[in-house]
């Protein structure tokens, strides 16, 4: 059976996705989650990490920033 080639445009969510889930694996799995002088750190790098692949997702999905719709945003409010 031939595999089936992913549509393009769905490419990149993949790829986000892949990497979001080592983000969480990452998180799930290290130690400096809970204890030690590196924990602030820590959350720091991976909440950034999860920031930046949310706006990319957003960006592929939309075709648009999330600073795009928050400048829509307050122009209406």
């Amino acid at each position: 059976m031939p595999q089936q080639q992913m549509r393009p445009e769905f490419r990149s969510l993949v790829e986000i996705e892949r990497r979001l889930r080592a983000v969480i694996e990452q998180i799930r799995t290290s130690e400096e989650r809970r204890e030690g002088p590196d924990v602030v750190q820590f959350w720091t790098e991976q909440l950034a990490l999860i920031s930046q692949l949310t706006q990319e997702l957003f960006r592929e999905v939309t075709g648009e920033t999330i600073d795009h719709l928050i400048e829509e945003w307050n122009r209406r409010t």
